[in-house]
């Protein structure tokens, strides 16, 4: 469509969890659209997952994908593994991710706000 969906969808003090993925995957959502926001949430990935989060542009992409925010949830994780990963089919600019996690890594937490670093490409 020539003009992103309007609207928010809100997932608040959710368990997300991949049996054999992602904890959360984001598919080509417009950043200019509609917004997704996960709050007070707990992503528990699989082991096997590319990371506990993964946006994603498909192929068919033509304008930025994002526009999802992240506050205060909890991304139980191995250590040294970046907590979101943008696979990037549809070579389009990743825009409007912000946020914090709290990071668990074999009981020690700590919280990071979303930026470039933890903003692996793919």
């Amino acid at each position: 469509p020539e003009k992103a969906v309007p609207g928010k969808i809100e997932f608040v003090g959710c368990t997300l969890e991949g049996a054999a993925s992602a904890a959360a995957s984001v598919i080509n959502v417009p950043a200019d659209g509609c917004k997704v926001r996960f709050v007070n949430c707990t992503m528990q990935p699989s082991p096997k997952a590319a990371a506990p989060i993964v946006i994603h542009s498909n192929s068919h992409a033509t304008r930025p994908v994002g526009g999802v925010e992240f506050v205060d949830c909890i991304v139980p994780d191995r250590p040294g593994r970046n907590p979101l990963v943008y696979t990037n089919s549809g070579k389009v600019p990743l825009r409007g991710v912000s946020g914090t996690l709290v990071l668990d890594s074999n009981g020690t937490r700590r919280t990071v706000e979303l930026g470039p670093d933890l903003l692996e490409q793919r």
